[in-house]
């Protein structure tokens, strides 16, 4: 018996695959994961993401993250672990890993694989691949824990010091408004009275540091 096909519906599957996911953010499921060397020789996992909401739920997404191993370009792998950070690993992971690049390569695919996570899609304006979408950023899905300890971009604040208390001088007795009267005397040479105002009040030190 010949097997049945629907033509129309699946042309308009087809269509509707090979249109972009819009400019925005997605939260997406990393559907299948795998290692291998990219052309240029360093080592890379290849992900293949499933979108989990929206109008373009199911649609997938092909992508790699590769790795630098020139130990002149260290950004290369800091960019690497960033967003490794996040689908959930962390240092406490990678120091687990084998010497073997190829080995632990593919253990990292088999520690992303199911996770979830928020990526931002965007559509590449020219060059070859004008008009596909590529991946611009990978944010970490609230749904997602780090395994064993805190990632590579921890931020730990500083703990608050004690306040320091500043000694404050006692307040100089407010002059007096009356007019001062000084007693006569009968006799002797008239009594001269200094006009010198009064020392002023020391000043307060400097405040401290905090």
């Amino acid at each position: 018996m010949s097997e049945t096909f629907n033509w129309s519906t699946n042309y308009d599957e087809a269509a509707d695959a090979l249109k972009p996911f819009e400019n925005g953010k997605y939260r997406m499921r990393v559907r299948d994961s795998g290692s291998r060397r990219a052309s240029t020789g360093s080592p890379m996992v290849t992900i293949t993401l499933e979108a989990l909401d929206g109008p373009r739920a199911g649609k997938t997404h092909n992508t790699q993250i590769v790795m630098s191993l020139d130990p002149t370009k260290p950004m290369g792998r800091a960019m690497f672990f960033n967003q490794m950070a996040a689908f959930g690993l962390n240092r406490d992971f990678f120091v687990t890993l084998p010497s073997d690049v190829d080995a632990a390569m593919a253990q990292i695919a088999d520690a992303i694989r199911g996770r979830t996570v928020v990526v931002t899609m965007g559509i590449q304006q020219d060059g070859a691949y004008k008009g596909r979408n590529e991946v611009r950023g990978y944010e970490q899905d609230g749904s997602v824990a780090s395994v064993a300890g805190p990632s590579m971009n921890a931020v730990r604040l500083p703990s608050a010091a004690a306040p320091v208390s500043t000694p404050v001088p006692a307040s100089a007795p407010p002059a007096s408004s009356e007019p001062i009267t000084l007693p006569t005397t009968p006799a002797g040479p008239p009594v001269t009275v200094s006009t010198a105002p009064a020392a002023a009040a020391p000043s307060a030190p400097p405040d401290l540091p905090i």
